[in-house]
């Protein structure tokens, strides 16, 4: 009778979920794609939309609409993206 291969321990694997106002985000860190990007964030919705919000050295920045539309170079506040992120000390 052969014996079978061990399997071994699985990788360890974590997930950060936030709540913002009743719907549920994956938050996943990504790679920042500009030089004076420090840290960035995925937040992807479950009907499969998703956010890309990034410290930058201007300040946060988001790439909803809210945030485009009015905060981005209007005040710091940020949209609900931003303040969720900020108040986890994510960026």
């Amino acid at each position: 009778m052969a014996s079978k291969a061990s399997k071994g321990k699985p990788p360890d694997t974590c997930r950060l979920t936030v709540h913002i106002r009743g719907v549920c985000y994956s938050a996943r860190p990504i790679r920042p794609e500009a030089s004076d990007v420090t840290r960035a964030w995925r937040l992807g919705r479950p009907d499969g939309t998703s956010y890309v919000v990034a410290d930058t050295a201007c300040g946060p920045t988001c790439d909803c609409g809210d945030f485009v539309w009015r905060h981005d170079g209007r005040d710091a506040t940020g949209c609900k993206h931003v303040r969720a992120l900020r108040a986890l000390g994510l960026i």
